[in-house]
């Protein structure tokens, strides 16, 4: 089984305001982002969802999102991928995922709905978008 999971919320990374004493680094994620990520974990965990492997895109965002997901599921395999940025490669991430297993991807929003796309008529079943 593939997991594509979408690092964070569209537009939800905090933000530099002018009464903030203290900034978080660029790209991390919200405390809504964090939760929902927690909230998906649970979700998918409960339904019995088994991920053998955490390939996440190079970006903080993409690291924190993964690193939830494997906290929750106990594994301790998550690798960054370079292929994952959001201008990568579709086809290099179809080719490493052949015989990979259960994998969770974790990228921006574009790149996963193109993977979903591609993976769409190769194995529909076999797909998870989140």
């Amino acid at each position: 089984m593939i997991y594509l999971i979408t690092s964070g919320e569209e537009g939800s990374r905090n933000r530099r305001t002018a009464s903030a004493k203290f900034f978080k680094e660029p790209g991390t994620l919200s405390d809504q982002a964090r939760g929902k990520a927690f909230r998906d974990a649970v979700f998918l965990k409960k339904k019995g969802a088994r991920i053998g492997q955490l390939w996440h895109a190079p970006e903080l965002n993409a690291k924190q999102t993964a690193d939830i997901y494997a906290r929750e599921f106990g594994t301790g395999e998550v690798y960054k991928k370079t292929f994952l940025r959001p201008e990568g490669s579709v086809e290099k991430c179809l080719a490493k995922l052949e015989g990979a297993g259960d994998v969770a991807i974790v990228a921006d929003r574009s790149l996963v709905v193109k993977i979903s796309e591609a993976l769409k008529s190769a194995a529909p079943n076999d797909i998870m978008m989140i």
